[in-house]
């Protein structure tokens, strides 16, 4: 296996989980939202290099935001979008 594969594999093993799950969650759900400052869009970008379970939730917000605005004549309710987000942050990655 290259190194470059074998880093990838051991950092995706090592990381099931995001040891901080609860702050990359919220701070990723603000730059999907377009919400965040440049401090935690930086975080977010740098953590999702090495975080598969929150590059995997950032795609997938990112993926329902854009299809909500695609597919959505008029905006979203408020109450529907937060459902939404809710039910996805339930859910196991």
């Amino acid at each position: 296996m290259n190194s470059f594969l074998s880093k990838f594999v051991k950092k995706f093993k090592n990381n099931a989980e995001c040891p901080e799950k609860e702050k990359c969650l919220e701070i990723l759900s603000l730059v999907v939202d377009g919400e965040a400052n440049s401090e935690q869009k930086t975080y977010v970008k740098n953590h999702i290099k090495d975080c598969m379970p929150c590059n995997k939730e950032y795609e997938v917000e990112k993926a329902i935001k854009e299809l909500l605005q695609e597919k959505c004549v008029g905006k979203a309710p408020s109450d529907l979008l937060e459902s939404i987000k809710t039910k996805i942050n339930q859910s196991p990655i």
